[in-house]
């Protein structure tokens, strides 16, 4: 949608879907406030159309509606990959969702690699990456 933030509307729809996975924060930037912590301008800047203490409307809406303000609603087995070098989408951001999963008592494994950033790229992680998602929607979509 156009002037939407494409990560933020994702968290309400977790009690509707079967599961939920979320590579490099990609879907899933766990509190969109703490995105002011990298040097990544682009989320702040275009996707949610500036800082947290910025009053225009897209930029309160878009933090309004970040994931860790909906985790009471959480019910959805969940998959998170992330990188620990990942600059863009901090490390820590993965972690925090999945602590919070865990801590409602929803099923979750995160699965970090300690040689990649934002995208996994080592071929060798590829196939680790492969080999989980795919054992992952066999455990809960069979």
């Amino acid at each position: 949608m156009a002037g939407e933030p494409w990560d933020a509307p994702l968290a309400p729809y977790f009690d509707i879907a079967e599961i939920a996975w979320n590579h490099a924060g990609t879907q899933l930037a766990y509190s969109c406030k703490k995105l002011t912590g990298t040097e990544e301008l682009w989320f702040v800047n275009n996707d949610y159309r500036g800082a947290y203490w910025d009053e225009n409307p897209v930029a309160r809406r878009s933090y309004a509606n970040s994931p860790h303000r909906f985790v009471t609603r959480w019910d959805t087995p969940i998959l998170i990959f992330a990188g620990i070098n990942d600059y863009r989408i901090p490390y820590s951001q993965s972690l925090e969702a999945f602590t919070a999963a865990r801590l409602r008592n929803i099923p979750a494994r995160l699965v970090a690699f300690d040689d990649e950033g934002h995208q996994v790229f080592k071929p060798q992680n590829s196939i680790v990456w492969n080999r989980e998602f795919f054992a992952w929607l066999n455990r809960y979509l069979r």
